[in-house]
């Protein structure tokens, strides 16, 4: 997480072409009905009082890999939260984050990938991609549950 709890702030900047961080999860194979790991989760600005900011730039990238079985019964998604949480009803922090530059990207891949901005009540969240920046996922909500969300998309200059 970046920028978890009241009072914490945090920043992570991913710049540059090969500069990658990659968060993955496996699969324990379990026979149906049976919980698997747990899918990867971030959050950026999570809970109320605090903030948190990604900048992916210059052909960075943030990947998010989650391999492990995703069922109705045991669900497990694949998840970035930009302000705010994993919960409609936990007050959400405020959370920023830009994707810019040819190259530049954040990939949700694998069981449920959703993207959420602005997630919760007072949760404020905003995602800016620019200048060919690419962020892909299954799903995204922007705002949601009395929180505020902004997504943001520009041309290359």
């Amino acid at each position: 997480m970046v920028g978890r709890a009241a009072g914490g702030s945090g920043q992570l900047t991913i710049t540059g072409a090969g500069s990658t961080v990659t968060i993955v999860s496996t699969s324990l194979a379990p026979p149906p009905d049976v919980a698997d790991n747990f899918n990867p989760f971030m959050a950026v600005g999570r809970y109320a009082g605090a903030t948190g900011e990604l900048e992916i730039s210059n052909g960075g990238k943030l990947l998010m890999q989650g391999n492990a079985l995703s069922t109705v019964a045991n669900t497990r998604a694949t998840n970035l939260y930009i302000g705010g949480g994993s919960g409609d009803t936990d007050p959400g922090g405020t959370g920023t984050a830009r994707v810019t530059g040819p190259g530049s990207e954040i990939r949700l891949s694998g069981s449920d990938t959703f993207i959420a901005v602005g997630r919760g009540p007072g949760a404020n969240g905003q995602l800016t991609v620019s200048d060919h920046g690419l962020v892909s996922a299954i799903g995204m909500n922007v705002g949601r549950a009395s929180g505020f969300g902004t997504l943001v998309s520009t041309p290359a200059p």
